[in-house]
This record gives structure tokens, C-alpha cells and sequence, in this order.
């Protein structure tokens, strides 16, 4: 029997999802441990691999914030074979002040095994997150979706990488169905077939690449932007999308119910206005969607946007961004850098920290780390080249973070140097009454 690959992602404090490509077996199963010569293991129920040699496994009851390492078991046999072989870190307990550090990037050649995936995977990573463009095959039919991802599957530094750190994935045009591709384009639903079975993901509506998790008290959002997107050809309107009504409203019904105090939206292309095949063809969704995180009090001061596609490293505070986010750029991983011009998107200047274009030959990705204080979350965010050279860096403090007691849920109050449960009290017109009470929540007092 052979194994084709390992594809390891969506992680959780307790369980761990794994897609892999075999052949010559029957069943399959997980072996999870936390000895690297898999000492007892913990296994995955078994699966049988579909008609491609495709299968799902799911492996539970972890302990959070451990390192694992797995192997893959065919038949009964536990495998040796290299491709079968990996290693993960479950995400810390959920809503614990925790640090976390991760890779995002897009835009890299079919067939490529830069460096860059190497030097991604030396920097050990808790989880990443591809942004579009697997590759620049612009696939028609899904004879060449087939080939675009067992192609980039078969490249050593790719492969190791996706086996040994979980990434997450979406599309964008050119590994969807080309420049203008949409809903309706001809290889669509192959593209979207393929994009949900190769990688390993979170659940996933029916149709769509769209979910959302948390690791530790940060929420992540990722977008969908080919999927279910309008012809591209109609006139701009109410009704030209490009997430469809159906993921619009769950952006935002779940941007409105949020709680997390930091919240990453991963696009596969910046959020900004102007260019074409992007937001720029989508003007009247565009200006929704930031008209609905403006009426939420300080929302677009919690959340920070995630993308590729521009072949740049780009980082910008909010100073230029339509809504005041955060937008950070992470590309490309081995396409040669361009400078666009125009408006907010292909504008050097329009990036308060900078815009850095990949030269021929690099490889560029960028790099997240957040510590968390419990009153404030700090995020540094650089952009590196594969051989290690900071080229941009961003780092910025979300303050006021503790939640505090819900008002006039306090149970004890300090006073005279002590920490009391009975309320204080004031003496006014010849009696003792309780004094006006002030609980702090949400940054403020009540």
C-alpha cells in the first residue's frame, strides 16, 4: 500500500482532525500519542478510504496544549512510511489567557518546494492558515483541480509541512476557476469538492469553505469568497455578493453575538475598495458590511483582517483601513512580488507599516504572536522572507480587556484597606443608606 498524504488541521484543546490520500488499503485509523515512538497510543475509530483513497479521521479526548505525535495504520499495521508520520499541539483550554503563535500566507507555485515551508515549520508554529492560490492553475476542469493538488501534495517541504502543523485552508481564483470565477463558473463545484476533502477542516456548512473556531480567547473567522460569490458580470446591487446572502448573515449574526476580545477575519484577499475581482466589483456588499461593523460599538477596534493575494507583505494599524481594523498581508510564498497601483489596495503608501513585494527566488509569510495579559492582548506581527529576515513588523495592544462582574453583581466591596461583603454605606439627611454602587465591566464603569 501507499500513502499519498497527510494533511493535519482544526485543532481544539481536546481533539485533533486529520485528511489523508492511500491506496492498496481497506482501513484506516489514527494512532495518537505523546511519545514520538507512539507508546499507547489512542486511536481514531476506523475509516474506510473512499474511491480516490481519500479518508476523514477525527481523533478526541486530548489533553489541552500538549504536544502529540501520530502515525497512520492501515490493516491492522501500524505504518513506518515517513508520509505517515506527523505531529500536532492541541490549542489551549478554551478562554484561557494563553499564547498563541501562528503562520498565514497565500500565493504559491504547483509544484513548487521553496525553502520558505521549512523555515515556516523551524519556527514551530501552533497552526496556520493558507489564504489562496495553491496554485496558479486557473483549473477548468477537474482534471487539472485533481492535478493542482496532488501535484502540490507530492512536493516534500509542502507536504511535511501541512503533516506537521495544522493549517487551515481557503481558495482563492487560481485555485478555484481563474481570474472572474464564480458560482456558476464550469469547474465550480470540483474546485469546491476538492477544497473540502484534501485538506484537513473545522465543520463546514454544506456548501462553502466558511467556519469559525476559537483558540484560547480569540475568535477566528474564515471567509469564503468563491464559493457562493454573484456573476461578476451584473451590475452592482443589493443582490451582488461576493459571500451570498446565506454567509453574509452568518458573518454577520456572528460577528454581532461575539464576546471574544480579539477577532481575526481570514479573507483571501485584503478588505479594502477599488480592485477588480476583489471588493472593488462588489461595491454596494462592501459598503454593508462595514456600514454593520460601524453600528456595533467598538467592534472594528477587536478585530483583526488576515489575507494574501497581493504577492506583498503589507501591515497597516487601521489608519487606512475602511472600517479602523487592523489589515495584515502575508504573501506570497513563492511568487514573485508586483507593485499595483491604485487606490487603497495597490498603493504602497496606503499600508502604515509597510508594503515589501516578494523579489524572484523569495519566499515571504507572515508570522503572529499573541500574548495574552488577561487586561490587555498584545499582538506582534513580522513578516519574514524564507531565510529568516524581518521585513515588516506591526505590534499592537487591545487594552481594557478584563471583563469584571456583570453591574450590581459585586459581592464584596474594598474598604478601610479590607475587602468587605456588606455594602458601604453613606450617611445623609440624619441616616445610614447604601451608597451608590459603580461595578467596572467592559472598560467601564456602571
Amino acid at each position: 500500500m501507499s500513502v499519498h498524504h497527510a494533511w493535519v488541521g482544526a485543532p481544539t484543546p481536546t481533539s485533533m482532525r486529520l485528511s489523508t490520500r492511500t491506496s492498496g488499503t481497506a482501513s484506516l485509523r489514527w494512532a495518537v500519542s505523546t511519545t514520538q515512538d507512539l507508546t499507547a497510543p489512542l486511536y481514531s475509530a476506523p475509516v474506510v478510504p473512499d474511491a480516490e483513497g481519500l479518508a476523514k479521521h477525527v481523533i478526541t479526548g486530548l489533553a489541552p496544549g500538549t504536544p502529540y505525535y501520530y502515525g497512520l495504520e492501515a490493516d491492522g499495521t501500524l505504518l513506518a512510511d515517513p508520509l505517515s508520520r506527523g505531529r500536532f499541539t492541541t490549542a489551549p483550554p478554551d478562554g484561557a489567557e494563553a499564547p498563541i503563535r501562528f503562520w498565514f500566507a497565500g500565493d504559491r507555485r504547483t509544484d513548487s518546494d521553496h525553502p520558505v515551508y521549512e523555515a515556516i515549520l523551524a519556527r514551530d508554529p501552533m497552526f496556520g492558515l493558507f489564504l489562496g492560490d495553491l496554485g496558479y492553475n486557473d483549473p477548468q476542469t477537474e482534471e487539472v483541480t485533481r492535478y493542482l493538488w496532488r501535484t502540490s501534495l507530492a512536493q516534500p517541504r509542502f507536504s511535511r509541512l501541512v503533516r506537521e502543523c495544522p493549517t487551515l485552508y481557503t481558495y482563492d481564483q487560481h485555485d478555484f476557476c481563474g481570474n472572474g470565477s464564480w458560482s456558476g463558473s464550469p469547474n465550480a463545484a470540483a474546485a469546491h469538492r476538492y477544497a473540502r476533502d484534501y485538506p484537513a477542516t473545522y465543520p463546514l456548512p454544506a456548501t462553502g469553505l466558511y467556519c469559525t473556531w476559537r483558540i484560547g480567547r480569540c475568535r477566528f473567522v474564515q471567509l469564503d469568497t468563491r464559493t457562493l460569490r454573484s456573476d461578476p458580470s451584473l451590475p452592482d446591487g443589493a443582490d451582488k455578493s461576493v459571500l451570498g446572502a446565506a454567509q453574509r448573515q452568518w458573518f454577520k449574526d456572528l460577528l454581532a453575538a461575539s464576546t471574544e476580545p480579539l477577532i481575526f477575519v481570514l479573507l483571501s484577499f485584503p478588505h479594502r475598495p477599488g480592485a477588480p475581482d476583489r471588493w472593488g466589483s462588489y461595491a454596494t456588499e462592501f459598503a454593508d458590511l462595514n456600514a454593520f461593523i460601524a453600528s456595533i460599538p467598538g467592534l472594528a477596534g477587536r478585530m483583526v483582517w488576515l489575507s494574501a493575494d497581493m504577492h506583498t507583505l503589507a501591515a497597516d494599524d487601521g489608519s487606512h483601513s475602511p472600517n479602523g481594523s487592523v489589515q495584515l498581508v502575508g504573501a506570497a510564498l513563492d511568487q514573485t512580488g508586483f507593485q499595483g497601483t491604485g487606490g487603497l489596495y495597490f498603493n504602497p503608501e496606503s499600508w502604515s507599516h509597510g508594503w515589501v513585494p516578494n523579489p524572484e527566488g523569495t519566499g515571504q509569510y507572515g508570522w503572529a504572536e499573541i500574548t495574552d495579559e488577561g487586561s490587555s492582548i498584545t499582538l506582534a506581527f513580522t513578516g519574514y522572507d524564507h531565510t529568516g529576515t524581518a521585513l515588516i513588523t506591526l505590534t499592537k495592544t487591545f487594552g481594557d480587556l478584563l471583563p469584571g462582574p456583570l453591574p450590581g453583581s459585586a459581592t464584596k466591596v474594598r474598604q478601610n484597606d479590607k475587602w468587605s461583603a456588606a455594602h458601604p454605606q453613606v450617611y445623609t439627611n440624619g441616616q445610614w443608606h447604601p451608597a451608590p454602587r459603580r461595578d467596572r465591566h467592559a472598560g467601564q464603569w456602571h
